[in-house]
Order: structure tokens, then C-alpha cells, then sequence
């Protein structure tokens, strides 16, 4: 019956007879009843079976044989899991403070959870760690707790990992605990060596890096974590994903120190190891700056238009070059620019990055960024390098085609290119259809009132089954309506007025007594003290937006 509850989960309809059993098989005398009963409890716990358990564990703490007393430290740890608001601080420095140090290593992972989770609450207990770290790397535990001579590398990883939170932002802490973390490193160090201990000895100096770079600042200790990153960079692939990792993290702590590893960096940008592909582009990420920009992005590109590149690498390398475009570009058109071309790329390698109907289902969000950049951007610069994009792409299945529609909008001088796409309409996904009448109502507040041509064929998407086509047609045909709209848009004192009377008394808008309607006119009323602001309004059925655009 024991074993068989090992493989029952909490929500199982044959628990309550199974916990019936777990209290009988608790009370035997039989260290292997009890032992067996105490890892079902483990698996079969849930919050409303805890408070009939817990005094039965809590005497378990006391039993004379340690496998018991391991077992009751690790359901404790279940029961905090379950239930992370009741502790019980008393029992956990029983099991720390256990003579057997299986016991106590057991406790390690409670502490890790209460640390991690209030770091200011355990801080006195920083001396405690420390001096049980200091016997482990010295050897002192017995050798069944060795990994092939390797002084139990799990505890030291979980004290490793405590100390990560308790010296985040301590200096004091930090400063107590750095003559350990030397130890730990010159040991780990040592073992590198050893054939058979080394795999040990690397999770071990990984995470007491990790542990440097995450408590107070000490200068003598990162200069021991970059020795150790250069290390694992020229070594074998799993050591180098480890430094990459590293590094990531010393760059984002130390951008100084961390920036002088980029031009190292590149290399592993071409690595036949995806996962240290990715790896590198979150260093260049985090890691690059304005000297190095240049560089970062070109081996970025080069990566981009590899046809092999998989998907995840490429939505990777797209948002870091935006990123580290935004962060660093040396002006606004710089930086448009490199989108661009990010792209131009994406709209022509023969690989995953090929368009399909799925993807012109809305803009990708490399053109999202674009286009909010330009939104919010004033430069004569920019504005060209736009225009000349929007112009040379009125392909319906390149991704560049929200872009030219967007932009017919905003900068285009006449219904030319407006009148192109509207020969297209049958052509375009749905989406593709918003944005387009979207863009034709900017256009008609800047240019005036649709050509007969086009208001022709727009006016039968007033009855379209879409309620936002619906809606952005009939904004579209109201405006064409409209006496002078280009001089109503452009004034300052009237416009909201004139523009409130005309919506409000348009029959068959399909906004009549409706909530929608309701919030836009109070919108529009309310936008009215601030008759400055050229306004661009789009709402659909349901929800009401109203913003402004240069």
C-alpha cells in the first residue's frame, strides 16, 4: 500500500483511505514503514491535509535514526511549499543545526526557498552558512557526501545560491561572506583537474559567479569571475554557454568591465550551437555601447539574412538590434534606418522568414516598433527615409506593405498612391483592410474630401460584416461629407465644435444610443480645451480611441 501511494497525486479519489494508512504506518515501530511513509506524504500533501500531519512530523524531527529525521525535513519543505505563509523558523534550526549533516543539508533547500523570499528576515543567519559552507569546502563532512572526491557540490550550491540573496545590496553581508567565496573558488579551482570531479567543480565556480555578480560589489571578486568567463569561453561548448551566461550577467552589473568582452563575443554569434547563439546575442543585448554598435549590429544582420537561422534566433537578433538601435543609435534616422533593413531582410530570405498568409495577418513587431518610433519622432530625416521605403513597396505580400499603407496616411502629397491600394482592396487581408481605411482617414483630414473614384469603391465597405471596417468606413464617408474638412482639421477654436454637431446628427452612423457613442462625443467634448492638438480619431463598436499624431 505504501509503494503504491508513491504514484498518487493530491487530487486522487483513493487519498483519504491512503491517509488513513500514512498515520498507521507513522505510529509503527518499523524504520522502513515509517521511512516509506514519510516520501508518500511527500507526493500525496495538500493544504487541507497538512495541520493533521504536521504534529506527527514535528516528533519525526527527534527520532534517533537520521533517515527519519531527513525524510520529516523534507516533507517540512513540501508543507512550505504548499502553504509558504505558515512557518515554522524553530523546527528548520533543528534540522540546521542537526548532528547528521544529511539532515542538514536537507534544511538548505527551506532556507533557499525563505531567503529568496525575505532576505532581511535570515540575514542573521549569514554567519551561520558561512561556517557551515567553510567546512564543506574544507573537506570535514565524511566522504559518502563527496562527488568522486568532490566535497558535496549540491550543499555548496544551495549555500552558494542563500548567499546570492542575503548579500544583494549588503554590503556588511558581503563583505563577511567574501573570504568564503574566495575559498570556494580557489578549491573548485583545483578540482578543475581532476577528470572525474570536474563536471562538480564547474556547477560550483558557475554558481559562486553567479553569486559574486548578484551580493554588493567587491572589485577582487569580479576580477576573479572575468578570469573565470575567459576561461569558459575558451573552452568546450558547455563551458562557453556557461560564460556567455556569466558574462551577461557582469555586463549588466559592471557594463565597463563586461564591454571589453564584446568584440570576443562576435565569434560565437556564427557557433554551430544554437543555444550558444542565443546565448551571445542576449550578451551583445546587454553588453553593447555606442563604441561597439556598429560591429554588434553588422554581425547581427549577417546573422539575420543566413537562410539557415531558425525562427527563435531570428526574433532574438530582431529585437536586440532594436534595442540596442534605440539605446545607442547616434540619431533618429540612424535608427530608423536599421529597421529598415531589419525589414528588408525579414520580407526576402528564402527561409523561415518567407511571408506567409499567417503572417500578413497583422503587422510583425519590428514594424510596430518602427512605426511607433515615427509616431512619436519629428525629423526631416526620418520623414524622407520613410517616404522612400513606403514608395517602393506596394507589394500586398511583403510585410514592408503596412508600412507604405501606414504612411500613405501621414506624408503622402495626394491620392496617387492612396488610389493604388484601393485597386487592391480584394487583395488585402482583413487587417491590411483596417489599416488602409485607417490611413485614408488621416489622409482626408490633411487632403480633403476622397476622390469620386475612390469614395465609390470605399462606400460599399459601409455594410461590411467587420463592425471596425464598418465603422472606419463610415468615419470615412462622414469626413468626405464634410464642407472644407482640411480647414476644419487645421483650425484651432471651431474644430471640435463642428465636428461634435456633425457626428452627432449623422443618421445611419450605427452609433446611435449606444454606449460607444456616448463615450465618443464625451471624449471629443472633453478633448475640446485643448483645441491646439490636431486630433485622429479611430474607435470601433466597442471600445473608443482618441489620440494625437504629428
Amino acid at each position: 500500500m505504501t509503494l503504491h501511494s508513491v504514484s498518487l497525486t493530491q487530487l486522487s479519489s483513493l487519498n483519504n483511505p491512503v491517509y488513513f494508512t500514512r498515520g498507521l504506518d507513522l505510529a509503527s515501530d518499523s524504520v522502513v514503514e515509517q521511512s516509506m511513509a514519510l516520501t508518500a506524504i511527500c507526493q500525496l500533501m495538500g493544504k487541507d491535509t497538512i495541520s493533521a500531519f504536521l504534529p506527527t512530523i514535528i516528533k519525526k524531527l527527534s527520532h534517533p535514526k537520521e533517515i527519519i529525521r531527513k525524510k520529516a525535513v523534507d516533507v517540512l519543505y513540501q508543507f512550505l511549499c504548499e502553504m509558504p505563509e505558515q512557518t515554522h523558523d524553530d523546527r528548520y534550526m533543528k534540522a540546521l543545526c542537526d548532528p547528521d549533516a544529511g539532515v542538514m543539508i536537507s534544511a538548505l533547500p527551506i532556507y533557499l526557498k525563505l531567503c529568496k523570499e525575505q532576505p532581511a528576515k535570515y540575514r542573521h543567519m549569514n554567519k551561520a552558512f558561512t561556517d557551515i559552507l567553510i567546512q564543506i569546502v574544507e573537506g570535514r563532512l565524511h566522504n559518502s557526501f563527496n562527488y568522486h572526491t568532490f566535497p558535496a557540490p549540491w550543499a555548496q550550491v544551495y549555500l552558494l545560491q542563500i548567499f546570492q540573496f542575503l548579500g544583494s545590496n549588503d554590503k556588511l553581508l558581503s563583505e563577511e561572506m567574501s573570504h568564503v567565496l574566495h575559498l570556494v573558488i580557489a578549491r573548485a579551482s583545483g578540482k578543475m583537474t581532476t577528470p572525474q570531479a570536474s563536471d562538480a567543480a564547474v556547477a560550483v565556480l558557475y554558481q559562486v559567479c553567479q553569486t559574486i555578480l548578484s551580493i554588493y560589489p567587491n572589485q577582487d571578486l569580479i576580477l576573479l569571475v572575468t578570469r573565470k568567463i575567459d576561461e569558459f569561453l575558451n573552452s568546450s561548448s558547455n563551458k562557453i554557454y556557461l560564460g556567455l551566461q556569466l558574462l551577461e550577467k557582469l555586463c549588466e552589473r559592471q557594463p565597463s568591465i563586461g564591454g571589453a568582452f564584446i568584440p570576443q563575443v562576435y565569434q560565437y554569434i556564427s557557433h554551430q550551437c544554437t543555444m550558444i547563439q542565443g546565448a551571445a546575442i542576449k550578451v551583445l543585448r546587454v553588453g553593447v555601447s555606442s563604441p561597439t554598435l556598429s560591429d554588434a549590429t553588422r554581425v547581427l544582420l549577417e546573422l539575420l539574412s543566413d537562410p539557415s537561422c531558425s525562427k527563435e534566433l531570428e526574433d532574438l537578433c530582431c529585437t536586440t538590434l532594436a534595442e540596442i538601435g534605440r539605446k545607442h543609435a547616434p540619431s533618429p534616422a540612424w535608427y530608423v534606418e536599421l529597421l529598415l533593413k531589419i525589414l528588408g531582410i525579414r520580407s526576402s530570405t528564402p527561409s523561415s522568414l518567407t511571408v506567409t498568409p499567417s503572417s500578413l495577418s497583422s503587422p510583425s513587431p519590428i514594424l510596430n516598433t518602427l512605426i511607433n518610433y515615427c509616431t512619436t519622432t519629428v525629423d526631416s530625416e526620418v520623414k524622407a527615409l520613410i517616404q522612400t521605403a513606403a514608395q517602393q513597396n506596394d507589394d500586398v505580400n511583403s510585410q514592408k506593405s503596412w508600412l507604405s499603407i501606414w504612411a500613405l496616411g501621414r506624408y503622402d502629397p495626394d491620392f496617387e498612391r492612396a488610389t493604388v491600394w484601393v485597386n487592391k482592396l480584394e487583395s488585402l487581408s482583413e487587417n491590411q483592410i483596417k489599416w488602409l481605411l485607417d490611413s485614408l482617414v488621416v489622409l482626408v483630414t490633411r487632403l480633403g474630401a476622397l476622390p469620386k473614384p475612390l469614395f465609390s469603391l470605399l462606400e460599399p465597405y459601409t455594410n461590411s460584416p467587420s463592425p471596425i471596417i464598418r465603422q472606419l468606413a463610415i468615419e470615412l464617408v462622414n469626413l468626405s461629407n464634410l464642407p472644407n474638412v482640411t480647414s476644419l482639421f487645421n483650425s484651432q477654436a471651431d474644430m471640435l465644435s463642428i465636428l461634435i454637431e456633425q457626428l452627432s446628427t449623422t443618421p445611419d452612423s450605427g452609433l446611435e444610443n449606444t454606449t460607444a457613442h456616448k463615450q465618443f462625443l464625451a471624449k471629443f467634448r472633453k478633448r475640446a480645451n485643448f483645441p491646439t492638438e490636431k486630433v485622429e480619431f479611430h474607435h470601433d463598436i466597442q471600445v473608443v480611441f482618441l489620440h494625437t499624431y504629428r
